[in-house]
């Protein structure tokens, strides 16, 4: 279903292979999430007896992703895969649970995107933290869920009582720099310097999507920016 959805998709943006995975509700790193993420939902604050979780990934076309490598500016393929994937990964979500529900099962799905305090800048419902307990990946020195496929591309998930088997997670790191070698791409492409190997400022980074936002004025809500996932982690494990 997930990948007859995004082949008939009728928009311009190009995707290649989805990834989708499961995890458990059970999963002791729910619990670990949640003391370093207070205000972060747990599955079964969403849905009362919840037992799996569905987090799925679409990643952009190379073609995309290299549109987006130069400049201070998203480019404009960017900002449009944007909000057309940000529509998609409803309508996939909304497909899955149907089919769930016809076979008895209950779901609820948290939307893809601006489900964050606006204050402290921190997602209620992180799918790319579900995708790290589901094993879709691990964390690069951008802060983004690195996949089979990269991180150029957008996350969906959610949450059902339906008892799915959940997958496993990968043992090493697939950050370069996190291997122990001496690739900063993302650190260096930053344009307004949110992204140090120090750590991270999100409120600098916010206020640049904003800026993007304001500059794509003639799309719906584009506060992007994307330019720390175009390099050599965005198409796959490097």
């Amino acid at each position: 279903m997930l990948f007859e959805k995004v082949k008939g998709w009728g928009g311009q943006t190009a995707y290649r292979e989805p990834i989708l995975r499961v995890a458990s509700a059970g999963d002791p790193l729910w619990g670990k999430l949640k003391e370093v993420f207070p205000s972060h939902f747990m599955p079964w604050e969403l849905l009362e007896g919840s037992r799996s979780i569905v987090v799925f990934f679409l990643p952009f076309s190379r073609e995309i992703i290299e549109s987006n490598q130069g400049g201070y500016y998203s480019s404009r393929e960017w900002a449009i895969a944007y909000v057309e994937t940000n529509a998609l990964l409803y309508e996939i979500s909304k497909d899955m649970l149907n089919l769930l529900e016809e076979h008895g099962y209950k779901g609820v799905i948290v939307k893809p995107t601006h489900n964050f305090d606006e204050k402290e800048l921190l997602s209620r419902w992180s799918h790319r933290h579900v995708g790290y307990i589901a094993g879709m990946g691990t964390f690069g020195l951008n802060n983004m869920l690195i996949t089979e496929r990269g991180c150029g591309g957008r996350f969906n998930s959610f949450v059902t009582d339906a008892p799915l088997e959940p997958d496993s997670r990968p043992l090493g790191e697939f950050c370069l720099f996190k291997r122990g070698g001496k690739c900063k791409a993302c650190v260096e492409r930053c344009p307004v310097g949110a992204l140090r190997v120090e750590g991270f400022d999100r409120y600098i980074c916010y206020k640049h999507c904003r800026e993007m936002d304001l500059y794509f004025g003639d799309l719906p809500k584009t506060d992007i920016c994307g330019k720390c996932i175009t390099y050599p982690c965005a198409l796959g494990i490097p």
